[in-house]
């Protein structure tokens, strides 16, 4: 009523930098530096234009905002906004919605992925370990405040990719070491799948399968939480073909399946400072011994040795020489 009355009236009106604060300053959800624009739509709602800002949430990596549109409904706001880098053709994130202004209500916003970096979701810590564009129709944002603070916000994508790389896991170095193959270090997968789970308290890849055909797989969970301890376990698969009667596979892998031996390797440390009990078993493996068997003629043939036997006795005989 006010604005039909008023003196002055305009078509839209526009805000060049508009900052919005969503709870409570120490906590909130911030959204920074829109540039938007506010106009009445011909059957009298009122509708909100907005593009260039950045969604800053604790604990989580900042978001640039393309662009987007709010709908003004007598009970609730449609949401339809695209996240993505500026000029950028790296993809983008689509979180489509209604958000009510009764608050007993959650807000629960979908969200499509479109080649997005799974990096941009991480974070700055976690993405230095594993980065790749992922494509996704089924995710979701959400936020109920019936919940407790760490679980009001929640970030749910099931995901799937063709190309992810995964780095500095101190594991990579042990399968290195092992096999003899840099390609370990710096792996890259073209199987790819798994659910990223972000709260305010911590970030998870949960579900996760990574298939490297003929390296590498890993199936298992990463978690980081908001203190930046790393913790989850991994299934780590590499190919039989890689070991044989001579030089067997150490005793923490199992048989051979599906042409791998797998071993389940436990992550922890800090994500500045990680760490895994990989090397830890491989230096406590114990590689199977044959017993020596006396001939009937009472003369001893010479032990059969393990590899790792014949490395100790190199040893052991250039320390005689150094003597």
């Amino acid at each position: 009523g006010e604005l039909t009355n008023s003196t002055y009236r305009f078509q839209s009106y526009r805000c060049e930098e508009l900052d919005v604060v969503f709870g409570e300053p120490s906590e909130a959800c911030l959204v920074k530096g829109l540039h938007t624009s506010l106009q009445q739509l011909a059957d009298g709602r009122f509708q909100i234009a907005f593009s260039n800002g950045v969604a800053q949430i604790s604990n989580w990596p900042h978001l640039k905002i393309a662009s987007g549109i709010i709908t003004m409904n007598a009970s609730n706001a449609e949401v339809d906004a695209r996240l993505a880098e500026s000029n950028s053709h790296q993809g983008e994130l689509h979180v489509k919605g209604i958000a009510y202004k009764d608050r007993n209500q959650p807000v629960v916003m979908n969200v499509k992925s479109i080649n997005y970096p799974m990096e941009k979701l991480l974070g700055q810590d976690l993405g230095r370990f594993i980065q790749g564009n992922i494509h996704s129709d089924m995710g979701a944002l959400s936020y109920d405040h019936h919940k407790q603070n760490g679980e009001a916000l929640r970030f749910v994508m099931p995901f799937n990719s063709n190309q992810i790389t995964v780095n500095e896991f101190p594991m990579l170095n042990d399968l290195r070491d092992l096999t003899g193959k840099s390609h370990y270090l710096h792996p890259t997968f073209n199987y790819c799948r798994g659910t990223i789970v972000r709260t305010l308290d911590s970030i998870s890849l949960s579900n996760l399968k990574l298939v490297s055909s003929q390296l590498l797989s890993l199936e298992g969970t990463i978690t980081v939480n908001r203190e930046g301890s790393l913790s989850g376990e991994l299934t780590v698969g590499i190919p039989s073909r890689l070991f044989n009667r001579e030089s067997p596979a150490p005793s923490v892998f199992s048989a051979a399946e599906d042409g791998n031996v797998y071993t389940k390797v436990k992550l922890g440390g800090t994500i500045h400072n990680p760490h895994d009990d990989l090397n830890a078993r491989l230096k406590s493996n114990k590689p199977a011994t044959i017993e020596i068997q006396v001939p009937p003629t009472g003369q001893i043939e010479s032990p059969l040795l393990t590899p790792l036997d014949q490395r100790r006795q190199k040893e052991k005989a250039f320390e005689e020489l150094a003597k």
